[in-house]
């Protein structure tokens, strides 16, 4: 073996973790499918039930994010969905007529031609002016104010979540139960 080898072999020695007692730095106290937690004192306890609750907290607090984002792209895809919007989404315009129009576009002479020119030669094609009318505009526009309600609950939610979630100490109050798990009544 070459001095390099017994080098390299000493280096993997000292990189071994075998000779060092490894502890895990937290050990596991919740076991979830029993629903058992192991702990050494009631104050231990207490801190075990707090981040019990903040994780539990923070599953909310992630679904509500999740439920805000998507009502509030539902309440702007039904803003979207107005009568005036979707009739005023589009220009309408007579197929023959906008074809030619463009053909008088490509047929003129480039340099000397305006952005202006170019508009008002699509402007000249004969233009629609359809407009929708939805019978159920009314009621949907009440649903619409119903979004936004649970919309603002649930930004109302969120709020109290991350206050509880960030200053756990100031919002939960744990204490010893009086009834030793026993139903109240």
């Amino acid at each position: 073996m070459s001095k390099d080898d017994k080098k390299w072999k000493q280096f993997q020695k000292d990189l071994s973790f075998e000779k060092y007692e490894i502890k895990p730095i937290l050990k596991p106290r919740v076991f979830q499918e029993d629903k058992i937690v192991l702990t050494d004192n009631f104050k231990e306890a207490c801190e075990e039930l707090q981040k019990i609750a903040v994780d539990r907290y923070k599953d909310v607090l992630e679904l509500a994010t999740e439920m805000f984002a998507e009502l509030d792209l539902l309440a702007d895809l039904m803003k979207k969905a107005s009568d005036w919007d979707v009739t005023r989404a589009f220009d309408f315009y007579n197929k023959d007529s906008w074809m030619d129009r463009q053909n008088k576009i490509a047929e003129l002479d480039t340099p000397s031609v305006t952005r202006r020119d170019i508009a008002d030669i699509e402007m000249s094609s004969e233009r629609y002016f359809p407009e929708i009318f939805n019978t159920k505009n009314q009621h949907l526009a009440e649903i619409s104010k119903t979004v936004d309600g649970v919309a603002m609950d649930i930004a109302h939610l969120m709020a109290h979540l991350t206050a509880i979630i960030n200053n756990p100490d100031q919002y939960l109050v744990i204490d010893e139960d009086k009834n030793k798990g026993e139903a109240p009544f």
